[in-house]
């Protein structure tokens, strides 16, 4: 409790969106525990629609939505780069920007497999998720029929 006092005593003047941010990071975090990832995106898709979309590519939001969101996430247990880069995702497609959620996965100690999932503009600028260039080999991007045929066999 001490943490969270400290944590919007810091961010008073964005109250309301760190709130905003602790409760889509709680959600997402609960639902990817939950849900099968194909359902949980399908939900996200269908509370994130907005009627106008664009490109993110200079979005005034981006730096302000990530910043909450990795806030939040530190008072949400086992919130992890997939659940910060889904909030961050879901806060600006409600604002009508377009991104990528990116995977990627590398050799991690002891050989065992570990993945890294991040968020990018369309034009492939990391908003959230940087990671050490050259450290995690990007999965590449299904088109939108071959992900409709795993979630729709």
């Amino acid at each position: 409790m001490n943490r969270l006092r400290s944590i919007l005593s810091q961010c008073r003047a964005d109250a309301p969106l760190f709130a905003l941010a602790l409760l889509w990071v709680a959600a997402i975090r609960s639902g990817l525990a939950l849900l099968p990832f194909p359902l949980m995106r399908r939900l996200l898709a269908r509370f994130a629609r907005s009627s106008n979309t664009s490109d993110c590519v200079d979005c005034p939001l981006e730096k302000q939505f990530a910043r909450a969101v990795i806030t939040a996430s530190s008072c949400v247990p086992g919130a992890t780069c997939l659940t910060r880069a889904l909030a961050v995702q879901v806060l600006l497609a409600r604002q009508g920007y377009v991104t990528r959620l990116r995977f990627g996965v590398a050799n991690g100690a002891n050989k065992k497999l570990a993945a890294h999932a991040w968020l990018e503009t369309t034009n492939g600028r990391v908003i959230l998720g940087a990671w050490p260039e050259g450290h995690y080999t990007r999965l590449p991007i299904p088109k939108e029929s071959d992900v409709q045929k795993v979630i729709n066999p």
